[in-house]
């Protein structure tokens, strides 16, 4: 398994559809697409003549970006509301799949799993999406931790070169004092 990388490590999904792709692709999503793996997404050109999806029902590859392999399954994924799912679903052709944002899953063959059973591979993809998340808030907190230490610096040299100058100033007083006095 270590020596092929998972489909999933390919694939960029629009954030609050990661648990709709997990439901729909499953353990599937941990296949590699490398042919010389033993089991791999060998991929399926989309076909003009496969089954479209029931009347207003969206794709779900409109929200997925992944490698070619997988283009013709994600055709045959939809999205739906979830109280929609069991009645569209009387209307798929055989392959196809419906699934809810929330991960709801009704397939063609009447196999149908409620989101309060997420796949291994959907609390992936929502983890790697919160890490994806984290690493933005990341970045941006050590850029504003470089722009504070910058102005701190600019203050630190602004107070030295104030302290040198009322070092001086006081010199200055002190020997104009003193010539004075004499």
């Amino acid at each position: 398994k270590n020596l092929w990388t998972p489909v999933m490590d390919s694939i960029n999904v629009d954030k609050g559809y990661e648990l709709a792709l997990g439901a729909a692709l499953g353990d599937d999503l941990d296949a590699p697409s490398d042919p010389s793996s033993p089991m791999h997404w060998a991929g399926s050109i989309v076909d003009p003549s496969d089954p479209s999806l029931p009347d207003g029902v969206a794709v779900l590859a409109q929200h997925v970006q992944a490698p070619s392999q997988l283009a013709r399954r994600l055709q045959q994924v939809g999205i739906v509301e979830r109280a929609d799912g069991p009645r569209l679903a009387a209307a798929l052709k055989p392959g196809q799949r419906l699934v809810s944002r929330e991960g709801d899953l009704w397939r063609w063959d009447g196999y149908a799993a409620a989101a309060q059973a997420p796949t291994g591979a959907a609390r992936r993809l929502a983890e790697r999406s919160r890490l994806a998340d984290i690493a933005v808030e990341l970045e941006s907190a050590r850029l504003d931790l470089e722009a504070k230490r910058a102005a701190v610096a600019a203050a630190q040299a602004a107070l030295s070169a104030a302290a040198t100058a009322e070092t001086e100033a006081r010199n200055r007083t002190r020997e104009r004092q003193h010539a004075a006095d004499n």
